[in-house]
This record gives structure tokens, sequence and C-alpha cells, in this order.
């Protein structure tokens, strides 16, 4: 993504990301969950057609198995998903 597509996309993050509370809500659910930064990656990630299987995601299970001492990571696109993927490997491992 070039420089000028970036400031564009920069601007129209910030312009659309300026929320009006109503008055009658004490405590929002979310407050600016997303930075800039995150929403541009988020872009540069659906352009390149490769959702799921990005080398990002590759470099991040990798870098995180390390971080925990796991030998292993996946990463999943929902805690469902994470939530069944515990359940299966937990009903299919060998017993010790």
């Amino acid at each position: 993504m070039n420089v000028k597509d970036k400031k564009f996309l920069e601007n129209l993050i910030s312009k659309y990301s300026k929320k009006e509370l109503s008055k009658n809500i004490l405590y929002p659910l979310i407050d600016d969950a997303f930075l800039t930064i995150d929403i541009l990656k988020g872009i540069e990630v659906m352009l390149t057609g490769k959702i799921t299987m990005l080398e990002i995601t590759q470099q991040f299970e990798c870098e995180f198995a390390k971080y925990i001492g796991s030998k292993y990571a996946l990463m999943v696109n929902s805690g469902s998903s994470a939530n069944l993927l515990a359940a299966f490997a937990t009903a299919f491992s060998p017993s010790k």
C-alpha cells in the first residue's frame, strides 16, 4: 500500500471512528476497540486475498508457541472454535 493510499485510509478511518455515544448509555460496551493501525493491517490482509492462511498468521503461531513454551500453536477464528479444538484434543489424546 503506497503512502497516499495509506493516508487516505487513515483519514477515512478517523472520520468514521468518531462515535457519538447516546446520553442514555452510562457504560458503553466497547470504546475504541481498534486502533487505526489495527484497521489498516486488517485492510492489508483482506487485500491479499489470503484471509486465513497469510504468512503473518504462521509467524504469529510460531512466536506464540515459543512464548508459551509449546511445540505448536494454532490460530482459529473464534473462541468457540478454540473450545471445539480443545475438546477434540482432550477426547482424542492418548491417555497417559
